[in-house]
C-alpha cells in the first residue's frame, strides 16, 4: 500500500497497487500531511484545524480515522500535536505544543489512549530518540544552558533520569542494547558518556574535550579530539584507540565496526580505514592530491574522490578491500561526485 497527497486543499490518498486504485483517506477542506506509516502499515497524518494548530491524526483502514490526544480535552485539543517517534508496537509519541512550554505523550491505537509521558511545567519537554527497546528518549530543557535526559519506558513511572545535573546534557545516540550516549558540556571541555538503561548508571566513555561522532554497527563508538580520532569499545572498561592522528576527522562508516578517517599529512588529505577485524588502520589512500571518502559498498570496497592537482577536478576510485588496491573509474575534465549507490540483478 503507497499512501500520498494530492489535491488543493491536500488530502491523503491509499494506492492499492494489486488493484491500481486509490481510495480517499480523508476528505478535508483544510490541508493534511503526512507524518508516518507504522510497522503495522497504519499512517499517521496531521490537519490544519479550525484555530490554525496542527490536528494529529491516526488510520488504519479497518478502523478508519482516529484522532490523536481526543481523550485529553479541549485545551489540548486547541493545541498543535507534532508526531515525533513511534514504537515497534505502533504506539505513536507526540508532543503538544502548550501556551508556555512543549510537553510529550504517548497515544495507544488499541486502547485510544493517551498518557502523559513529560509535562515539566515551563520547561520544554522535547522527545529526541526511541532505542531499540522501545524506551523513549527525552530531553528537558530547564534553562537555556541546563537540558537533561531522560528515560521513558511505556507502563513503567515516573520517567528515569539519565543525565540530570547542572550542567547541560545532551543525548546523542543509542546502542542496540537500549543504552545511552549522552554529551555533557561543561566549563572544562565536553564529555561522554555511556548510561547503562539496565542497571541504570553512568560511566565516562570519552574525556574532556571530546565530540561524538557515530556509534558503528558492533556498537563502537567513535569520538574525535584534537589528538586523533578514536574507537572505543561499549563493553568492559573502554580501551579507546587512536586512528588518524592530529587533525584527523571522521569520514563514514564502512560496515562491521569499520570506518574511514581523513588525515591530514603535509597539507594533504588522505584516507584511512580502520579495520575492525584486524584491530588496524589500513591506509586507502597517500597519493597526490586531495581525497574524500563516499561511500561504502556491501563487499567491503570503497568509493572515494580524489582531486587532481593538474586538471583541478575531482575524480572516481575504488578502493579494494581484497586487494588493498586502487582503481580509477573516470577521468575526465569534470568534477565527480557520489550521489547513491543500489544493488541490481540482471535478467
Amino acid at each position: 500500500i503507497v499512501y500520498y497527497e494530492s489535491g488543493a486543499p491536500a488530502n491523503v490518498y491509499r494506492f492499492d497497487p494489486v488493484l491500481s486504485a486509490s481510495t480517499a483517506v480523508t476528505a478535508s477542506a483544510t490541508d493534511n500531511t503526512l507524518r508516518a506509516v507504522l510497522a503495522d502499515d497504519s499512517v499517521v497524518y496531521s490537519r490544519v484545524g479550525g484555530g490554525g494548530e496542527l490536528d494529529l491524526f491516526h488510520y488504519t483502514v479497518a478502523g478508519g480515522e482516529v484522532e490523536i490526544g481526543l481523550d485529553l480535552g479541549a485545551t489540548v485539543l486547541d493545541q498543535t500535536r507534532s508526531y515525533r517517534a513511534s514504537t515497534s508496537s505502533n504506539q505513536v509519541v507526540f508532543e503538544v505544543t502548550g501556551a508556555t512550554d512543549l510537553d510529550v505523550y504517548v497515544f495507544d491505537p488499541v486502547s485510544g489512549v493517551s498518557t502523559a509521558v513529560a509535562t515539566t511545567a515551563s520547561a520544554d519537554d522535547v522527545v529526541v530518540g526511541v532505542t531499540a527497546l522501545d524506551e523513549v528518549v527525552i530531553e528537558t530543557a530547564v534553562s537555556p544552558t541546563n537540558r537533561d535526559v531522560y528515560l521513558f519506558t511505556d507502563g513503567a513511572s515516573p520517567l528515569r533520569a539519565v543525565a540530570a545535573t547542572a550542567d547541560n546534557e545532551v543525548f546523542e545516540a543509542s546502542l542496540s542494547s537500549g543504552d545511552l550516549v549522552v554529551r555533557v558540556e561543561s566549563a572544562g571541555g565536553d564529555t561522554l558518556s555511556l548510561y547503562d538503561t539496565s542497571g541504570s548508571a553512568a560511566s565516562a566513555l570519552a574525556p574532556a574535550g571530546s565530540s561524538f561522532d557515530q556509534v558503528l554497527e558492533n556498537d563502537n563508538v567513535v569520538y574525535t579530539t584534537a589528538a586523533d580520532v578514536f574507537v572505543v569499545n561499549t563493553t568492559g572498561a573502554p580501551a579507546p584507540i587512536g586512528v588518524g592522528g592530529a587533525g584527523a576527522v571522521f569520514a563514514g562508516e564502512a560496515g562491521g565496526g569499520d570506518f574511514v578517517v581523513q588525515t591530514t599529512a603535509a597539507a594533504q588529505l588522505d584516507l584511512v580505514l580502520w579495520d575492525e577485524s584486524a584491530g588496524a588502520a589500513v591506509t586507502v589512500s597517500s597519493v597526490v592530491g586531495d581525497d574524500a571518502f563516499g561511500v561504502a559498498l556491501d563487499d567491503g570496497d570503497l568509493l572515494f574522490l580524489r582531486e587532481d592537482p593538474v586538471k583541478a577536478t575531482t575524480d572516481l576510485f575504488l578502493w579494494s578491500s581484497t586487494t588493498l588496491a586502487e582503481k580509477q573509474l573516470t577521468d575526465t575534465t569534470i568534477d565527480h561526485a557520489v550521489s547513491a549507490t543500489f544493488s541490481a540483478t540482471s535478467i
